[in-house]
């Protein structure tokens, strides 16, 4: 009986290392199917090697993070070179290749070329308006390429991204009208406020305890019956004029253009 029991746990070893063998070789995907997999699933693509592993976590990360809260794709591509492509129509079709949602910005960076793209897709065209949005975007993220700073840059291009998805998830997206206030210069703004506060308590706090009061006319001071005055004049000695200049009429003119849907340079 044990002999028996013997050869089935021998055969029964045997049975689950082929398997486990031939469920090995079936997962051995090959690496171009690899590379296409892991690009549909990744926000952060980073094909030209310009991060550590360690900062494509972190900004894996705050990409999924953003998901989550708005349901909105930040993707970040670098590449080596794009060989003949625009830089737009690089990022367009990579975009549409791979399985991101429908709403996304996505963050290009061309080493061969040295060349950048910021492009927006479907609700992205309303939460970064390319007439303020992407403007500033590109002036917070593209001076750290030029530093040879990658991570700061796409730190900084997922944390304005968030900020920028709060803001037009209230329906008051950031534009020329609705302007980002950096916050330093929020702290100066109430740092003011409170001054002007302390300022105008001291102030009425300082009138409060004056207990005199200013006469509006020089007979107020003179007791009654000490001076005998048989004529009064007011004399002016200054005179003050006042003038307004006025308003010219002026005429304006301005045109507008469809919404490119992104920003391309170098750096």
């Amino acid at each position: 009986m044990k002999k028996i029991l013997f050869i089935l746990i021998i055969v029964l070893s045997f049975a689950a290392t082929t398997l486990l063998a031939n469920t090995n070789e079936l997962l051995d995907i090959p690496q171009d199917q690899k590379e296409l997999t892991t690009s549909i699933t990744q926000y952060v693509v980073d094909n030209a090697s310009l991060l550590t592993d360690e900062e494509v976590l972190k900004l894996e990360a705050k990409s999924i993070e953003i998901k989550q809260k708005y349901n909105f794709d930040t993707i970040i591509l670098t590449v080596d070179d794009i060989g003949n492509n625009m830089p737009r129509q690089y990022s367009s079709d990579f975009f549409h290749n791979n399985n991101y949602h429908e709403d996304a910005i996505i963050f290009l960076i061309s080493m061969g070329e040295r060349d950048w793209d910021i492009s927006l897709f479907g609700n992205g065209r309303s939460v970064f308006t390319d007439e303020y949005g992407l403007d500033y975007i590109v002036e917070k993220v593209i001076p750290h390429l030029s530093d040879g700073d990658y991570n700061k840059s796409f730190s900084n291009f997922l944390y304005y991204a968030d900020d920028f998805l709060l803001e037009a998830e209230s329906n008051t997206p950031y534009s020329l009208e609705s302007k980002i206030i950096p916050k330093n210069k929020i702290m100066i703004i109430v740092a003011i406020v409170a001054l002007v506060i302390a300022i105008s308590v001291i102030v009425f706090m300082a009138h409060g305890m004056s207990t005199k009061k200013s006469k509006n006319f020089a007979h107020e001071y003179v007791k009654r019956e000490s001076i005998n005055m048989t004529e009064r004049t007011d004399m002016f000695l200054y005179r003050t004029v006042i003038k307004t200049a006025r308003p010219k009429r002026s005429s304006s003119s301005g045109g507008g253009g469809s919404r490119s849907g992104g920003r391309s340079g170098k750096f």
